[in-house]
């Protein structure tokens, strides 16, 4: 049974969600039982304090079996580890399922939690000088969509890595720091570098050589 513990009262814990409504995929009794085992010791390490490796038996359980109940915890560990963006992101994903449910409780408890981040929201932008065809941006591995381009990102704090290739040119990479929540930080990608063309061959064709005559 999941069961979420909400960050301002600790005690009061509200009543388990079902493990179906994040996804549309029927989870199969394995998965069910290795989610609940990941959830139950991502709990203990909570009441531990051992949030940096509590988060990731969270999104381990929520991968094999999809809940609300999962994502509140995710966010919560999210936000006690201090990665406020991350905990933005599963509180809002939180919401969205559990609506979905008609599990008005737990978007209402989602919504507060995510409204209560949103002013602490470390924001990076990402700008490129010259839009190439084929252009692909990464920040820390994943891709940035060209649609993010120039809009400010939630991100955690912490170094960021911002990458740029497109076919024929040299790729570039550069690191980002944002120091603290609320931080306004931003990065411009510089016109890439043309790969130099390989200069066409100079050697000059074989001579033919004529057949000797017959003796």
């Amino acid at each position: 049974m999941r069961i979420f513990g909400a960050a301002v009262t600790a005690s009061a814990l509200f009543a388990a969600v079902p493990a179906t409504i994040a996804g549309a995929q029927t989870s199969s009794g394995t998965e069910k039982v290795t989610a609940e085992a990941l959830f139950e010791d991502g709990r203990r390490l909570v009441t531990e304090g051992k949030y940096a490796e509590a988060c990731p038996k969270f999104q381990a359980s929520q991968r094999l079996d999809p809940s609300a109940g999962t994502l509140l915890n995710l966010a919560s560990c999210f936000e006690k580890e201090g990665r406020m963006a991350a905990a933005w992101g599963a509180y809002k994903e939180a919401a969205s399922a559990a609506d979905a449910a008609g599990r008005k409780d737990y978007v209402a408890t989602a919504q507060r939690h995510a409204d209560s981040l949103a002013p602490r929201l470390a924001r990076l932008t990402v700008s490129v000088e010259q839009p190439l065809d084929g252009l692909q941006i990464k920040r820390d591995g994943a891709l940035v969509d060209r649609a993010e381009w120039g809009v400010p990102i939630p991100v955690d704090r912490g170094s960021h890595t911002i990458e740029a290739s497109a076919p024929g040119h040299k790729g570039w990479a550069s690191a980002v720091a944002v120091g603290q929540d609320g931080a306004q930080a931003a990065l411009s990608v510089p016109p890439l570098e043309p790969v130099p063309q390989e200069a066409p061959s100079t050697v000059s064709p074989p001579v033919p050589v004529a057949p000797l005559a017959p003796v």
